[in-house]
């Protein structure tokens, strides 16, 4: 069975920083973790944790719908 992976987004902040740290404590390897932030520069090494990082946002005008 393949492990989930995990987005956590606003990982620059106190609360998406929290939600690696309770992730990874809780037995998630960092691996199969990915800190989303807007910013790149605005990251704090902290919130990463080990966890691949990925730039983007979650403005309405930057999703796009997939056909289902």
């Amino acid at each position: 069975m393949t492990m989930p992976v995990y987005a956590a987004t606003g990982t620059s902040g106190h609360l998406g920083r929290f939600a690696i740290e309770q992730l990874v404590a809780r037995g998630v390897p960092p691996s199969h973790v990915v800190a989303v932030v807007r910013n790149r520069g605005e990251a704090t090494s902290p919130a990463g944790r080990g966890a691949a990082w990925a730039s983007g946002s979650l403005t309405p005008s930057s999703m796009t719908s997939q056909p289902t």
